[in-house]
């Protein structure tokens, strides 16, 4: 049995709005809100935006950043010349060496990955 309850004021829109969030993919659901009061002029909470944004078939993505592309001889100068000194600096016990997240880091106890 289907729910029969009073419809949505957006449910006039649905065709806009999906070509309006596939156009412009917004950031946040508010940012879809902002997007969709603009194009409507319907202002809804954002539970409300999320909940529309769902039964159109959307689903929010996983935002990451897209690294720069490396120079291979400046890595190969790193490691020569800054990481490899390090590196036996504190495997001789003269320094203490951490890696976090991709930074080094002086500080800590000993020299092994941290924060994995």
């Amino acid at each position: 049995m289907k729910y029969n309850g009073p419809k949505s004021d957006l449910e006039d829109f649905v065709e806009e709005i999906t070509e309006l969030l596939i156009e412009n993919p917004p950031s946040t659901a508010a940012e879809a809100n902002s997007q969709i009061a603009k194009c409507t002029g319907i202002i809804r909470s954002l539970s409300g935006i999320i909940r529309l944004m769902k039964r159109l078939g959307m689903k929010p993505q996983k935002v990451c950043h897209v690294p720069a592309k490396a120079d291979p001889a400046a890595q190969e100068n790193f490691i020569r010349k800054i990481l490899k000194p390090l590196e036996r600096k504190a495997l001789s016990g003269k320094s203490v060496l951490m890696f976090c997240h991709g930074k080094i880091l002086p500080g800590g106890s000993k020299l092994r990955p941290f924060g994995f």
